[in-house]
C-alpha cells in the first residue's frame, strides 16, 4: 500500500495553479484550467479572509464603477459556477472560457500567490512573462519589473510555442527548473 501524500493549503494552491497553467497551455483545455484556477483563487481568498487582505482580483475590480463590479465578477465566475452546480439550469448552455479569460484568471492567481507566499514557481513566472509580453497595455509598469528578459522570449506569434517548450521542460526535468532560476536570477522562485 502506498503511503499517504501530505499536503497543506499552500501546496494545494500551488498544484492547482500549476495544473491550470499546464492544462491551458500544453493541452488547450480551457474549461478544466478555468475551473482549477478559480478553485485556487477561492482557496487563497478563503485563507486570507481572516487577515482582511484583498486579492489582486479584488483590487482590479475596485477600478470598475461600483454598480458594474458585481456584474464583472459574475461574468468572470459564470463558467466556474456552471461547472460546479448541476442542481440548477441543467439544460443551460454557456460560452466556454477562451484562452484570454483563462489567462486573466491564472494571472490573478499567480500574482495573488506571489503576494500571499512571497514566492512563485517557474511555471508561474513563465506564464506571467508570456501574459505581460502579449498584453502590455493591460499591465501596470510596476508588475513588469524583473520580467523584462523572459518577456522578450514570449513576445509575438512565437510566444505561445516558447511558453509550451518551457512548460514541458519544467515538467520533465527538475534540473531545468534550477538552472533557469539561476540563469534568470529569480530570487523569489519557489523550488518544490
Amino acid at each position: 500500500m502506498a503511503s499517504a501524500i501530505l499536503m497543506d493549503k499552500k501546496k494545494a494552491v500551488r498544484e492547482q495553479l500549476i495544473g491550470a497553467i499546464n492544462m491551458a497551455f500544453l493541452h488547450d483545455n480551457f474549461i478544466s484550467s478555468y475551473t482549477l484556477a478559480w478553485a485556487a483563487l477561492d482557496l487563497m481568498r478563503d485563507l486570507l479572509k481572516n487577515e482582511e487582505s484583498k486579492t489582486i482580483l479584488d483590487r482590479y475590480l475596485e477600478n470598475w464603477k461600483t454598480e458594474g463590479r458585481k456584474e464583472v465578477l459574475k461574468a468572470l465566475r459564470a463558467p466556474y459556477n456552471f461547472s460546479k452546480h448541476a442542481d440548477r439550469d441543467a439544460d443551460k448552455i454557456i460560452d466556454m472560457p477562451t484562452r484570454q479569460n483563462c489567462s486573466l484568471i491564472i494571472l490573478f492567481c499567480c500574482w495573488f500567490y506571489e503576494t500571499t507566499y512571497g514566492k512563485r514557481t517557474l511555471e508561474m513566472m513563465f506564464f506571467s512573462a508570456w501574459f505581460m509580453a502579449n498584453n502590455r497595455k493591460m499591465i501596470e509598469p510596476e508588475f513588469l519589473v524583473g520580467l523584462e528578459t523572459p518577456m522578450l522570449r514570449y513576445e509575438g506569434d512565437g510566444g505561445i510555442q516558447a511558453l509550451r517548450v518551457d512548460l514541458r521542460q519544467c515538467n520533465a526535468e527538475e534540473s531545468y527548473v534550477k538552472t533557469s532560476a539561476l540563469a534568470l536570477n529569480i530570487p523569489d522562485l519557489e523550488l518544490q
